[in-house]
């Protein structure tokens, strides 16, 4: 359900930029920690990019952010994004304490259950970060972005609360 009402908020952003003087793009990415992104984008101009994504992989979460192209061509930008900015570990403990705690079977059968459990134990941070990019053939034409963001944020769960720094980086296309 989470992913359903996410794409749906996109597509309702989506649908109604074209309504303002400018031009929109869709872009398609994938990186670490977020595997797939896709992302809608406004340009006014040249020189700036507002955008809304939603991403999954590891977690998922949606974020949004603006951009400012900062050489001549347009190629490079800084922003800031707001939203999912990485994963962290939740670090949650598996094996409590149980009446068989000090068995073979009980030791052995924590083991191999934390072992397959620690790679889905991660949750989104979401804050508030900054982003560089790179655009091919620059910030509002088609073609290959990379974007690195990092920022600060918070996650929080059943089981545990905690803040830190984060980010990850993306490759793909923008149509």
């Amino acid at each position: 359900m989470k992913f359903i009402s996410a794409a749906a908020a996109v597509v309702v952003a989506a649908s109604t930029l074209p309504a303002v003087a400018g031009e929109t793009h869709f872009s398609l990415t994938g990186g670490l920690p977020f595997m797939v992104i896709p992302e809608v984008s406004y340009h006014p101009n040249d020189q700036q990019r507002w955008f809304a994504n939603y991403k999954v992989g590891l977690d998922d979460g949606v974020s949004a952010g603006f951009e400012q192209a900062v050489d001549d061509n347009n190629r490079h930008a800084l922003g800031i994004v707001a939203g999912a900015l990485g994963v962290r570990n939740g670090h949650k403990e598996w094996c409590g304490s149980d009446s068989e705690s000090g068995s073979v079977g009980y030791t052995m059968g924590c083991a191999i259950g934390t072992a397959l459990a620690e790679p889905f134990d991660n949750h989104t941070v979401n804050g508030l970060g900054v982003s560089y990019s790179y655009n091919r053939h620059g910030l509002s034409e088609r073609g290959l972005r990379v974007r690195l963001e990092w920022g600060y944020g918070r996650i929080s769960g059943a089981d545990f609360d905690k803040e830190g720094f984060t980010g990850g980086f993306a490759v793909g296309y923008q149509f």
